[in-house]
């Protein structure tokens, strides 16, 4: 039998392209694609974040920032959240020139062991979305660009912040999360569940560019029932994340 999503067609041409939304005149080809939305309003209300380009979405004005920082320019955006929706804003990133993208977001885990604002380091991510066989041929997993991975680790390292190089489970299905799927992840290897990482990743690799993400932990799985944790209440730890990211990409050449 085959199935619609196994279909992988390595065209490098689709009827609608990237390249053909219009952006900015110019973009840092070093893009900080941060999920924490609350943080993103503060810093823009402070003044720290510049408003480069508005790209109009079916959800709304999307603002693109530049942020100078450790003597680099960054662009910054938030992507929206799941994988479908968070790539096609990646894609048009990567046509108007992001050639190095990290991301900062959080995410579940699944380990009894990690407290809400432990920090994770995916190296690779488990591929239980839609999105990602769009871009590679069917396959368990997609691996991060070793340099970011290595970028941020060694960043920090430096500031001493204790973290996990991990594998995380990316799935569109958050209402489908079972405790069989689980704890097939589990036997995977997997400690932690997302949205997004794997489309991300794919889509990286499919362009030709980097992509790495930072992670800090929420809610739980870990347990017979969902834990909360109230990880989005997090205000310091979610601003503290993302200058850790801006960190590591300033620092990635």
């Amino acid at each position: 039998m085959t199935f619609p999503i196994l279909e992988f067609d390595d065209a490098r041409e689709a009827i609608i392209e990237p390249s053909r939304a219009k952006g900015p005149a110019e973009l840092p080809a070093n893009v900080l694609l941060c999920f924490f939305k609350d943080v993103l309003e503060k810093l823009e209300s402070e003044g720290r974040l510049q408003v480069s380009h508005i790209h109009p979405t079916e959800n709304g004005p999307n603002k693109l920032y530049t942020l100078e920082w450790s003597g680099r320019t960054l662009a910054v955006m938030h992507p929206g959240c799941g994988a479908s929706y968070s790539i096609l804003m990646e894609e048009r990133l990567i046509a108007w020139g992001a050639r190095r993208i990290l991301a900062c977001g959080g995410a579940g885990v699944l380990v009894a062991d990690r407290p809400v604002g432990a920090l994770m380091v995916p190296e690779t991510a488990v591929r239980d979305e839609g999105a990602s066989y769009h871009y590679l041929p069917p396959g368990e997993e997609v691996a991060l660009s070793a340099a970011g991975i290595e970028c941020i680790c060694r960043t920090l390292a430096a500031k001493g912040y204790a973290f996990s190089r991990i594998k995380t489970w990316t799935t569109d299905g958050f209402y489908r999360e079972t405790r069989k799927r689980k704890e097939r992840r589990l036997a995977q290897g997997c400690t932690a569940v997302d949205m997004e990482c794997a489309a991300l990743a794919a889509v990286a690799l499919f362009r030709g560019v980097d992509f790495a993400q930072i992670l800090y932990s929420g809610d739980s799985l870990a347990g017979p029932l969902w834990d909360n944790r109230g990880w989005m209440e997090q205000k310091a730890l979610r601003e503290q994340v993302f200058f850790l990211a801006a960190d590591a990409l300033a620092a990635w050449q």
